[in-house]
């Protein structure tokens, strides 16, 4: 009977052949056919043949311990994938049978790609909100003593002339500047007295009154300009003579043309009314912030007689420095002058001493507010000092100490800070902002009053649309997605955008990238209700988009149906240090490996080298019946530089491909259950979004 039986010495599949091995896997190898030998059968040679190759063999049946018998044979390199089978048959003592190994080709499939973002040094732009402008006031000092010469034969005026023409150059066209001038155009006349010979005021009778000659300087000449009593207020009065040379504007060309020619054709002829010049500057500015740098070369001195004494306006400039010290900044640079009393008047200002013209106009470059932006790490500047509106990159990338490979995200993120300063304004402002980075962020910054904020993600322009969320981070984080473009040739990129919000709105704070994504994509035909019109794509290796202010991921699908026009998306995130470990997966694996961990998938690995000289990693996944197709993450790292998957659903297969550049690198891999990924996100979301319906 047994002999009888239709499975008695049937060709059939040996058990790792039974579930349907991928064809690629056996190409140009041997496979085992195992033959059932009953106890009752005789010995003697059985024929075993198969037509594809020719291939025939005489098999001895004999008496065993072992009740079956192997065969192998060989599978021809050019079996054609739609006769993916081995046929093989078999006669012994009149007894024929047959039986076959079928494998599984792998055709169709639906494909997805990822492409590796130069994750370069992340950059910082900040911007002032309703800023005021930069305004300057210079006060400069024209009195006699600036006609003094120097050691390299210029007077100091014209060392002052060069220096404050050549910090003009140096300013923008925004920088609101003025001038203001004293002692250029009246001054008292002097004799040398013979008993000291030094010069000296003399006074002379007039009307009865003790009054002074006064000398102006007109039209590069010095001429008498007739008698005065000190305290007169007249417009020839040098005690007096303070004006407003230029009004405070903006320095375009006009301006700065104006205030060149007014400095050019100043004279040095009087006297030294500093604090009357001060408390005009104060009276220029009014309700305005703004910074008044003062220039002089000497003591404040005006000049009285024996009967009149003359008020030089000191505790008016006084009251007014205390009472707007917040608003106006006052520097005072003094030239060749060792005196203190300046110093001593505006306690709190900056009093700045020049020995010569190089230090002079080193002194007017740095007093001026530079607002500077600076990236910082462990409390150390980590960029150079970028302006504001400007990009600012972090100078070393990979940071010092970080074992990441150029243009790959370094994990965990690493801690920065983004500082902006405003130190030399009227108001001082220091302000800075926390973030964690990968690389190839692009945040863009604003200082307001309450600090430096994250600018909210402007979504005028894209096609990102809002979804709900849902778990423990659902009211940290608002996510949208969307489209990136209108898809090409089947081609379709969906973003995912990530910020973190407060009541549905970006609320300024920095927003991480996740650790960990699991994206499902299901194309949709509105038009149609069945099941067939939907088709789902899995999402895991993450892709973010470079120079984004906040997380953007990409997900890319290589055959999206034309007939859709609708997107359902899900999608899981983590936010962790580093990202979850899964089960390690061998590089390079000739049999499949399983691991109880992942039951019902197995995974081989072949290694080798692609095209360009690199590296080619391909993971092919065979799933059993009781895990969905694709439900697997599998994390290379490094990343590749390029990857794709295709998975195939009727076959229960997944082929992955890993593209490396570098050849020498050291890649490990590893494994995650989808379902973990999403046990263990604190953010999800899901929603449709409508795509490009009329590109279909």
């Amino acid at each position: 009977a047994a002999a009888g039986s239709s499975s008695t010495l049937k060709p059939q599949p040996a058990e790792k052949y039974r579930d349907g091995t991928l064809l690629k896997f056996v190409v140009g190898k041997d496979v085992d056919f195992i033959l059932d030998r009953p106890d009752s059968i005789p010995v003697g040679y059985a024929s075993v043949w198969s037509e594809r190759g020719d291939q025939f063999k005489a098999v001895l049946v004999k008496q065993s311990a072992d009740q079956t018998i192997d065969v192998p044979m060989f599978v021809a390199t050019d079996l054609p994938e739609d006769e993916a089978a081995i046929q093989a048959g078999l006669f012994y003592r009149g007894m024929r049978r047959s039986g076959r190994i079928a494998f599984k080709a792998l055709t169709g499939g639906k494909r997805t790609v990822f492409t590796l973002p130069q994750y370069g040094p992340p950059l910082v732009r900040v911007v002032r909100e309703n800023p005021e402008p930069e305004r300057l006031l210079l006060v400069l000092d024209c009195s006699l003593s600036m006609r003094a010469e120097t050691p390299n034969g210029m007077s100091r005026l014209a060392v002052a002339q060069n220096a404050v023409s050549e910090f003009l150059d140096g300013l923008d066209a925004d920088v609101e500047v003025g001038l203001i001038v004293f002692g250029d155009r009246y001054g008292f006349e002097e004799e040398i007295d013979p008993a000291t010979k030094k010069p000296i005021i003399r006074t002379v009778q007039d009307d009865g009154k003790a009054k002074l000659r006064v000398i102006k300087f007109d039209e590069r000449e010095v001429k008498p300009a007739g008698l005065i009593v000190p305290d007169e207020r007249v417009p020839h009065n040098p005690n007096f003579d303070v004006r407003v040379g230029v009004p405070i504007n903006p320095l375009d060309n006009p301006q700065l043309a104006a205030i060149k020619k007014q400095i050019a054709n100043l004279g040095a002829i009087g006297t030294t009314p500093t604090y009357l010049a001060i408390q005009k500057a104060y009276e220029q500015l009014g309700r305005r912030r703004g910074h008044i740098i003062v220039l002089t070369d000497g003591k404040p001195n005006v000049i009285s007689t024996k009967n009149v004494s003359v008020e030089d306006s000191r505790q008016a400039a006084l009251t007014d420095y205390q009472t707007r010290k917040k608003d106006i900044r006052l520097t005072i640079v003094k030239y060749l002058d060792s005196d203190s009393q300046l110093s001593k008047d505006f306690q709190g200002a900056d009093v700045l001493s020049a020995a010569n013209g190089k230090d002079l106009i080193t002194h007017l470059k740095n007093v001026r507010s530079k607002p500077q932006v600076v990236w910082e790490r462990n409390r150390q500047e980590a960029s150079i000092q970028g302006a504001f509106e400007a990009l600012v990159a972090i100078s070393e990338w990979p940071p010092a100490g970080v074992a990441t490979l150029s243009g790959q995200p370094v994990l965990p993120a690493e801690s920065f800070s983004i500082r902006a300063t405003v130190p030399d304004s009227s108001r001082p402002v220091d302000e800075s902002s926390d973030v964690k980075v990968e690389g190839g962020e692009q945040f863009e910054m604003t200082l307001a009053e309450s600090g430096l904020m994250h600018r909210p993600f402007d979504y005028q322009f894209t096609q990102l649309q809002a979804i709900p969320t849902t778990l423990s981070d659902a009211s940290r984080f608002v996510v949208s997605a969307g489209p990136i473009s209108k898809r090409e040739n089947r081609q379709l990129t969906m973003q995912l955008a990530i910020e973190s919000a407060s009541g549905g709105r970006g609320n300024g704070k920095f927003s991480p990238r996740p650790s960990d994504v699991w994206v499902e994509l299901t194309g949709i035909d509105s038009r149609r209700s069945s099941r067939s019109s939907k088709e789902t794509y899995t999402f895991s290796l993450p892709e973010f988009q470079v120079r984004q202010p906040i997380p953007i991921l990409l997900c890319r699908i290589d055959d999206f149906a034309q007939e859709y026009d609708k997107v359902e998306v899900k999608a899981w995130l983590r936010f962790g240090e580093e990202r979850l470990a899964g089960v390690a997966i061998p590089t390079e694996s000739g049999e499949a490996f399983t691991s109880g961990e992942l039951p019902g998938v197995s995974f081989r690995t072949q290694r080798v080298v692609n095209a360009a000289g690199g590296i080619r990693l391909t993971v092919t996944e065979q799933y059993g019946e009781q895990r969905e197709p694709g439900s697997v993450r599998v994390l290379p790292s490094p990343l590749p530089n390029n990857a794709s998957t295709v998975l195939y659903d009727d076959k229960r297969v997944v082929t992955r491909t890993f593209d490396f550049d570098n050849a020498d690198v050291a890649i490990t891999l590893s494994a995650i259950a989808a379902s973990e990924l999403k046990e263990k996100s604190t953010l999800a979301a899901e929603g449709t979004v409508e795509i490009d319906f009329d590109s279909r």
